[in-house]
């Protein structure tokens, strides 16, 4: 777990804390259900959809998609300086349309002291996000299909391995 600003994050958990306790309320939700209105109580592949969904909304709304990210994109171009040579062999490598290269826009980032809300700072930040949406719903796509495969996976050897019944 990691901290950050004097508390622990749970997003930064490899098992979401969020998904296991809402999995916990709906199995004991599922408890008298399944005892008197057996129709209605959950199946197995519904308790994976309840826990897929809220561990990739937890994952969407945490802390690391989006603070962490501002500061991945701009890091490069704000902290190159001769000595490190990042302008002749790193940055070149970048994608252009995928990070703020203006140090005047990442000033009031980095330094402080100035506003998010000047036409020269919005245009910056809406367009890299314009630009960047597809790449992010790329990554989430692919964090989706790892992890229905992993969960798959998972209760392939379950019941291979006799776990459940």
């Amino acid at each position: 777990m990691e901290m950050v600003w004097g508390s622990y994050v749970v997003s930064t958990l490899s098992l979401p804390a969020n998904a296991v306790f809402c999995l916990f309320l709906f199995l004991l939700l599922n408890l008298p259900l399944r005892r008197w209105w057996p129709r209605l109580a959950f199946s197995t592949g519904e308790f994976v959809v309840i826990y897929l969904i809220t561990a990739l909304g937890g994952l969407l709304a945490a802390h690391d998609l989006g603070t962490v990210l501002v500061f991945m994109i701009s890091h490069a171009y704000w902290f190159s300086t001769p000595e490190n040579r990042w302008g002749e062999n790193l940055l070149p490598h970048l994608p252009s349309r995928l990070v703020i290269q203006d140090r005047e826009v990442l000033h009031g980032l980095y330094e402080g002291h100035d506003t998010l809300y000047t036409k020269e700072h919005l245009l910056a930040w809406l367009g890299l996000y314009r630009r960047s949406i597809p790449f992010a719903l790329g990554l989430i796509l692919g964090d989706v299909v790892v992890n229905a495969l992993r969960t798959f996976l998972g209760m392939a050897l379950g019941l291979y391995v006799g776990w459940w019944g």
